[in-house]
């Protein structure tokens, strides 16, 4: 067995690193986009059911919020607006009447739970 000279083991180190220095770089830290995703969810209030389908395009979500009565008369309100998402939080933003609201929220694995409140909705990703 030949020796390990100073010269071999300048090398040996030099590639164990470049090696290093090539795997931390082609490990990306993992980004996180809701952009292009939809999700569901519904709750039941004050006897009526609402069912909820969310889209969230670029910068901005659509809710279309269905509300359903005992009777199974239905009407479909729609809220559109902007959003900030900073994983695992997401913020909406939208207005109605004139009226500026912001709802917060948290993302975890394929749930997003809306805050409200006191009270909170969760939506599961399609």
């Amino acid at each position: 067995m030949e020796p390990i000279t100073f010269n071999k083991l300048n090398r040996i180190i030099l590639v164990v690193l470049l090696g290093f220095i090539t795997l931390q770089t082609s490990c990306k830290k993992e980004e996180y986009s809701i952009d292009g995703t939809t999700w569901k969810g519904s709750e039941t209030a004050d006897n009526y059911r609402h069912d909820y389908i969310m889209s969230f395009q670029e910068n901005t979500f659509t809710l279309n919020e269905d509300i359903i009565d005992d009777s199974g008369a239905s009407e479909t309100d729609i809220i559109t607006g902007t959003y900030d998402y900073n994983h695992p939080n997401v913020t909406l933003h939208y207005a109605i009447d004139d009226k500026n609201y912001t709802l917060p929220g948290t993302i975890s694995r394929n749930q997003l739970t809306l805050h409200s409140g006191g009270s909170s909705v969760t939506f599961t990703k399609q």
